[in-house]
């Protein structure tokens, strides 16, 4: 994923071949917590990680998925998620992860066609966004209608109704730009419309890492700050979530 290779192992000095060094850094007084990998997302911490052979029922805990990396679906995993989605869930795939036996999720018509752009556009908005060079494929809508297009005027990203819930296909290759450096503008707009619709808190002023846990008894929000500095800002939950 974009930033893999970063890691907050940078203090000054630092090396595994002098761990000691670590030690006698912290036995000084040095503040370790600008230095910690600990993220700064701007979802926060509230993604889970399950795996393609996860089973319907633990599929409808969720409201929300995006299939990630490089699974490509298969038969079982197609009929998984055509049941989830048909009781409500909505679901995020991109060209990299899809075959020709996906197409009734998806609305769209898959074509051999691989074509480059530069630009992105959310288009009930209008907002256009500048893009690194991305690689998409040219799908043809069916039944889905159209989320944003391209300054090529190709569509980059659909939503499909299906049953009681949605399917959006991004044919940028798993929405990154073609150095797989970092996500789209437009991807991160997309995630950012579903965050807003699902999301059951957020933290409003200097980035900070904070996780949303969601129990029976209501919603639980921890900040963890690791910038070294005090950390002041507002932690928003949505009206009715106990807390």
């Amino acid at each position: 994923y974009p930033g893999h290779s970063n890691h907050g192992l940078t203090m000054p000095g630092w090396s595994w071949d002098t761990f000691e060094t670590f030690h006698q850094w912290i036995a000084s007084g040095n503040d370790p917590r600008p230095y910690e990998p600990m993220p700064n997302s701007r979802w926060g911490d509230m993604f889970d990680i399950l795996l393609s052979n996860a089973s319907l029922n633990a599929l409808n805990k969720y409201q929300a998925l995006a299939l990630a990396g490089d699974i490509v679906t298969n038969s079982t995993l197609t009929s998984t998620l055509n049941q989830w989605v048909n009781n409500g869930g909505t679901l995020v795939v991109n060209s990299s992860q899809v075959t020709d036996n996906d197409l009734a999720l998806l609305g769209v018509t898959l074509t051999n066609t691989v074509k480059q752009s530069y630009s992105s556009r959310w288009l009930s908005t209008g907002t256009r966004y500048d893009e690194t060079l991305y690689s998409y494929t040219l799908v043809a809508p069916t039944t889905a209608i159209v989320m944003a297009r391209n300054d090529e005027g190709d569509p980059i990203i659909t939503r499909n109704k299906v049953g009681n819930g949605y399917v959006y296909f991004v044919s940028p290759a798993y929405m990154q730009d073609g150095n797989h450096s970092a996500l789209l503008n437009i991807g991160l707009r997309l995630i950012d419309e579903l965050v807003q619709v699902h999301r059951l808190s957020w933290t409003e002023g200097p980035a900070v890492d904070y996780l949303t846990t969601q129990e029976s008894g209501g919603v639980t929000v921890t900040v963890v700050n690791n910038s070294g500095n005090p950390w002041q800002g507002n932690v928003n939950v949505k009206r009715g979530s106990r807390t």
